[in-house]
């Protein structure tokens, strides 16, 4: 009867041991050399500000995109890569002051009265970008945007968003995820399971916003596995201000996520699409700011 009693539950055991280390995926993107890839990315900005109760709300829309092909040059032991990159489309629009400004490229021939920022994209037809991912995912690009800075640099705009994210920060902090994953290649995941980041978005002199990212494996099959991540904002102020800086208020509806694919069959990123919408209210003596931010980045993998 023991013996009987013993086998099952062995059984039972070694079936839930067996169902576990099925559950564990790997979402580390591998690089090796030779490998070529190209990316979709999309960035759209919206934001709205109202000087005051009653008073009319502006709102400023930006959208910035690109398509981005990248080939493996060289792959450390460790895992870190040297990349060259080149573009295959651009694009920025951008509203800076009363007009609408940005750049379009490949595009239509432009009339010899254009904008100077309308011949933007040309700049970035024959870019070859320099690219170096550490062993952690992080992406610099080190080189191949200094004709776009330079012509951008000629242009007097009070400020920069005409240059969409076409500047050596901007595209490096674009394109990081792609290697980076959100970090969910630091340890084989489960599937019901997660992890979670931190990240803190400067305000100076106001503060900071953290931003705290509670993801989990949602699903995996033979092709992908899905994750999504739920965002948690709070405000982070100075400890001891200046008089003359302004009070910040965290709206509660301030909040977002993301939805990460990563494709078993290419062991790279598929898809991530994260939205956030930040509500701030700005306070400094008799003069009220409600400001609505809602930014939404789009990162695809192209088909070959």
């Amino acid at each position: 009867m023991l013996r009987n009693l013993v086998r099952p539950f062995v059984a039972v055991l070694l079936a839930a041991s067996v169902s576990a280390a099925q559950s564990e995926v790997s979402l580390k993107p591998v690089l090796r050399k030779g490998d070529e890839f190209a990316y979709s990315l999309g960035m759209a900005v919206d934001v709205s500000q109202q000087m005051g109760e009653g008073q009319p709300e502006q709102v400023t829309p930006l959208r910035v995109s690109a398509r981005l092909r990248m080939k493996v040059l060289e792959v450390t032991p460790a895992g870190a890569a040297k990349l060259e990159g080149t573009f295959e489309e651009a694009m920025v629009q951008a509203p800076i002051g009363d007009q609408q400004v940005g750049f379009e490229w490949p595009a239509a021939a432009l009339p010899d009265n254009a904008p100077a920022v309308a011949r933007l994209g040309e700049t970035l037809e024959k870019a070859i970008l320099s690219i170096d991912v550490d062993d952690a995912g992080r992406a610099t690009v080190t080189s191949g945007l200094e004709k776009f800075v330079q012509a951008a640099s000629k242009l007097d705009y009070p400020d920069d968003r005409f240059m969409g994210f076409f500047t050596n920060e901007k595209l490096s902090n674009a394109i990081t995820p792609i290697f980076e994953l959100d970090g969910a290649w630091k340890a084989p995941r489960v599937v019901g399971r997660g992890w979670q980041s931190t990240d803190l978005i400067p305000m100076p002199p106001a503060g900071a916003i953290e931003i705290t990212t509670d993801y989990v494996v949602n699903e995996a099959d033979s092709d992908t596995i899905t994750c999504y991540g739920q965002y948690s904002l709070t405000l982070k102020r100075p400890e001891n201000p200046a008089d003359d800086v302004a009070t910040v208020n965290l709206g509660s509806e301030s909040a977002g996520g993301c939805r990460i694919v990563y494709d078993r069959h290419r062991m790279l990123l598929q898809l991530r699409k994260s939205s956030v919408t930040i509500n701030t209210d700005w306070v400094l003596g008799n003069v009220n700011i409600k400001q609505k931010q809602v930014s939404v980045m789009n990162i695809r993998l192209i088909e070959q």
